[in-house]
């Protein structure tokens, strides 16, 4: 999920690319490891609840990308509006009043333009057809929502958007240093005490205190876990104090790896259905556990960060809006087909669904065994590269939201804000201590999806979209001529659930949503913990996110 979420330093002229390519790029974006969640949140809400639910938030995600392009649509129309300024009355450079823009060149070379407002600066890309700019409302210049929320947010929600963007990606951090410990410890912890007379479940069932590979040896699977934490902390982590960025074969690689993965999965679920060999039983609704698959579904449809850039290159875009929505419908049906066989064909279903296929366990079908440690270590190699990724965007938006508070604080805002040990040291430590310190106390990924999903997410998912395009559209009617009979400006691609009851409906369900999961986590919790104090235990409860002290 990494991208650009923050500011940056400014985008240059980009290669342009067809409808179809960008189609397959948006694809890429959203399909990620966090639909290897989906199969559990469905299999404990219920075939028939998760669909519904899945359907729902997969058009209101729809309706907030189409509230993320018409901003961006709007953004370039009112920068075209000030270069019009800027040429024919340069008295208004002097005024503080509007932004103001002037042309500079970014560290590559490639010209820019700077929007500067009242002490801060915020710079666009140079047009990539110039002659698209006779159209006011066509997205040629690239805005990153950073870059977006300087122009319409105040210094409250500046800093208020910033600090979601953090506790987001120490979310997607937490998820990564998880999975990929989790992954490599079932592969590699091969003991069972259940073998050779387990059944499914019981192999299924290993817990965390038993031996990971003998007896004899005295290492536990959480003390196995632990130490894979230690190992990827010690050789992936160090990547964050540096500049990184995936190439593009190491792009390729992982897009092919994750789409053979996923192709493998369907097949082999599909088959066991095929021949009868079926073993899950879910029941269609159950209400109690809806909220926990808001969180999965939720952060398996984020693609809103990263959508300028990946839209801005994009010609023609006279259709974007069914591109976007050809796009949707697709990963909708991907993603209830994966849920749908997976929870058919498996009786009990791991938070990450690749271990469902690992070595050792019983499938209804002959497996090659390369192909089940292929499915197995599929996250570890996926998120290892993507982890240093969001680490350094972590990173660069941890200055920026420091830098912003420091600011208010009386601390100044040019030049260099803070010491160099600071820069190079305090944020890169700041970015990947508190998730990987999160990974050494818990093991639940679906836990951390659904913390990340419901809170953080949902923020950067449905309010922020629809607060960018409730300002930006007050200041667009401000300082744009009017376009229509209406007397109102008219953006090519204006969102056609743009109404005020819908932005007033977007964040009250975006509220609503995060009271009842919030609901839910403290009678989940009141109820393990009476559970605790009594004795036995009760099924199906929702795994916790408690810390392993022990």
């Amino acid at each position: 999920m990494a991208g650009q979420l923050g500011s940056n330093n400014g985008g240059q002229a980009e290669a342009s690319y067809r409808p179809l390519t960008g189609m397959v790029f948006i694809f890429n974006l959203i399909v990620g490891t966090g639909a290897l969640t989906l199969p559990k949140a469905f299999a404990i809400a219920g075939w028939l609840a998760g669909g519904l639910t899945i359907v729902c938030l997969a058009f209101l995600s729809f309706i907030t990308v189409s509230y993320i392009v018409e901003v961006m649509s709007t953004t370039n129309a009112l920068v075209k509006r000030q270069d019009e300024q800027r040429l024919t009355d340069t008295d208004s450079l002097n005024s503080e009043s509007s932004p103001l823009i002037r042309s500079s060149a970014d560290s590559f070379g490639n010209e820019v333009d700077e929007l500067r407002y009242p002490g801060r600066t915020v710079q666009s890309a140079a047009p990539t057809t110039p002659s698209a700019d006779s159209m006011p409302f066509e997205i040629t210049r690239r805005f990153e929502l950073g870059q977006m929320a300087h122009m319409y947010f105040n210094s409250y929600l500046i800093v208020a958007f910033y600090a979601v963007i953090c506790i987001y990606l120490y979310g997607d951090l937490a998820i990564y240093a998880v999975a990929v410990p989790k992954s490599l410890r079932d592969v590699a912890c091969t003991y069972n005490p259940y073998w050779p007379n387990a059944s499914s479940a019981d192999t299924d069932n290993r817990t965390e205190t038993d031996y990971c590979w003998s007896p004899q040896s005295g290492l536990t699977r959480r003390d196995a876990y632990r130490l894979f934490v230690g190992a990827f902390s010690l050789l992936v982590c160090p990547f964050a104090f540096f500049n990184v960025q995936k190439t593009k074969y190491l792009q390729v690689a992982t897009s092919l790896s994750r789409w053979l993965a996923f192709g493998v999965m369907l097949t082999l679920a599909a088959a066991t259905l095929a021949i009868g060999q079926g073993s899950g039983h879910p029941g269609p609704v159950n209400w109690t556990r809806i909220p926990q698959l808001f969180g999965a579904s939720v952060y398996s449809f984020m693609c809103h960060h990263s959508l300028p850039a990946l839209l801005t290159p994009m010609s023609p875009k006279r259709h974007l809006r069914l591109v976007l929505l050809a796009d949707f419908s697709l990963i909708l049906v991907f993603y209830l087909s994966l849920a749908y066989t997976g929870i058919f064909a498996f009786g009990h279903l791991e938070d990450l669904y690749t271990l469902n296929f690992q070595p050792g366990r019983r499938l209804a079908i002959g497996v090659w065994q390369p192909v089940r440690y292929f499915l197995a270590l599929f996250p570890v190699f996926a998120l290892s590269t993507s982890f240093p990724i969001i680490a350094i965007t972590l990173r660069g938006n941890l200055k920026a939201l420091f830098g912003l508070i420091r600011s208010r604080a009386g601390g100044g805002s040019n030049g260099r804000q803070f010491h160099w040990l600071v820069e190079k040291a305090a944020f890169p430590l700041l970015a990947v201590g508190p998730p990987v310190a999160l990974a050494f106390v818990t093991s639940s990924v679906d836990a951390l999806v659904n913390y990340t999903g419901s809170y953080a997410g949902a923020l950067l998912q449905y309010a922020v979209p629809a607060l960018l395009l409730h300002y930006s559209r007050r200041k667009a009617a401000s300082q744009l001529p009017p376009l229509d009979a209406d007397n109102r400006y008219a953006p090519i691609h204006a969102s056609p659930f743009g109404h005020p009851a819908c932005l007033v409906a977007i964040l009250g369900w975006t509220l609503a949503c995060m009271a009842l999961v919030t609901a839910d986590h403290l009678m989940e919790d009141a109820a393990l913990a009476n559970v605790t104090a009594s004795g036995p235990r009760v099924s199906g409860l929702r795994p916790a996110l408690t810390l392993q002290l022990n």
